[in-house]
């Protein structure tokens, strides 16, 4: 994960774009199960 993950995640939470808010949630998450934290 990259700090344009969270950037992303930010202005597409802004800008009301549900379909790439889930889409970038969605790759933050594969990021975090990858590595193994599952908190």
């Amino acid at each position: 994960m990259k700090k344009k993950n969270i950037l992303n995640l930010i202005k597409y939470h802004f800008e009301r774009n549900n379909t790439q808010f889930r889409n970038e949630s969605i790759e933050i998450d594969r990021y975090f199960d990858n590595i193994g934290d599952y908190q």
